[in-house]
């Protein structure tokens, strides 16, 4: 099975449970936001072992009372994270179990699962003829009465004129609603483990649900805006498929429950119990270019790099609890202007560096601004850290 196929499912399962926003520029922000993580993993040529990220799922009962529970999805070996495991479980004492799921299968292993997920269309209106004429033309098809039947002249029917627009055009119309679309996507297969006593044991998916309580998944906007293989083409197929696996297991078989996450995008196990936590962006610095007259100011003094503060008080609060004798990390792929948005390098600073040089007044929509200069260039390790 090849990259195409699989591709074409995760976009499936990604444009199903987008949240709203702003259409098209949320849409992009929401996909390509993965890719420098993928990146950042594949280029690591560091000493110490690279792992998955995990995610802190958090829900309050009447009474305020929080439970929390760690999740790791992962394609390792889950020896690997034993000593991860029993560090945040000696350290997060508000955590009360620690979760971890490995991929069980392959990609050429599994097979074509239909799904149903509530999405809503957000497209303009098309009438019956038109939307005939826009199936023939667009997808290049025929009516055919011993395909399709007499009932409605040789043609689908109009949810399925629909739905084959839906996943093959961006084609932008209006007018379908349902609350159990149906998607066919790969279903990947996989084993849950909890951690009881520094060791882990077999679980189950029906465990880690009954932990949180259930709601209603709202309606989603489904947006054709092409495929996602366009961001991901030049990954290998492995890597493609651990991602995902890993989105298959977060959006669909933990849809519907009641809760916050947080999550850490990559930790390295530097060895003797040291652990390196990174949070993963990618931006241009603020003050490099106008973004009205387009010009560059080459003063590296007057860019700046941020971080969202509700983001930077929990990774900050993460770094009291686990310990100083850990790095915490923030790794930015830097792109070259806001419109263009292409990569060209990595730069790095740690959390502890970054709050002590937070420039004063400087928040811009909710972001805490630093030099641009207090980050180092990365060259994919962080051995002289």
């Amino acid at each position: 099975m090849g990259l195409n196929k699989v591709s074409d499912s995760l976009h499936n399962i990604l444009m199903s449970t987008i949240g709203k926003g702003d259409k098209e520029d949320r849409f992009y922000r929401f996909i390509r936001g993965h890719v420098p993580e993928l990146d950042f993993v594949t280029e690591y040529r560091g000493k110490g072992r690279i792992l998955d990220g995990g995610k802190f799922m958090y829900s309050r009962d009447e009474n305020q009372h929080q439970k929390a529970i760690y999740c790791t999805f992962t394609s390792l070996d889950i020896d690997y994270y034993i000593e991860l495991y029993k560090l945040l479980h000696k350290k997060l004492e508000y955590v009360n179990d620690f979760f971890i799921i490995q991929n069980d299968s392959k990609v050429w292993e599994c097979d074509l699962e239909t799904i149903e997920i509530p999405v809503r269309s957000e497209w303009h209106k098309l009438d019956k003829v038109n939307l005939k004429k826009v199936w023939r033309d667009t997808l290049g098809c025929r009516p055919s009465r011993k395909k399709y039947g007499n009932r409605n002249g040789g043609y689908p029917t109009i949810e399925d004129m629909k739905m084959q627009l839906v996943r093959n055009s961006n084609l932008p119309f209006k007018g379908m609603e349902s609350k159990d679309l149906k998607l066919d996507v790969l279903e990947p297969k996989y084993k849950v483990f909890k951690l009881d006593k520094d060791v882990f044991i077999e679980s189950n998916l029906g465990e880690i649900r009954a932990l949180f309580e259930e709601r209603t998944p709202n309606i989603q906007p489904f947006r054709p805006y092409g495929p996602i293989k366009d961001f991901y083409s030049h990954l290998e197929l492995n890597i493609f498929w651990r991602h995902y696996a890993s989105e298959f297991f977060y959006r669909i078989s933990l849809r519907g429950l009641k809760c916050e996450i947080s999550d850490f995008d990559c930790i390295i196990d530097d060895g003797e119990e040291k652990f390196s936590f990174i949070e993963i962006k990618q931006k241009d610095p603020d003050g490099k270019t106008n973004n009205s007259t387009a010009e560059v100011d080459n003063d590296k003094n007057n860019w700046t790099l941020g971080i969202e503060m509700r983001r930077l008080l929990w990774w900050l609060k993460i770094r009291e609890k686990i310990g100083n004798e850990h790095r915490y990390i923030y790794a930015i792929r830097e792109l070259d202007n806001i419109q263009n948005r292409n990569p060209i390098g990595w730069k790095y600073t740690l959390f502890e560096k970054f709050r002590n040089q937070i420039i004063v007044g400087s928040e811009r929509n909710g972001a805490c601004m630093a030099p641009y200069r207090i980050f180092n260039d990365y060259n994919y390790s962080f051995d002289h850290l």
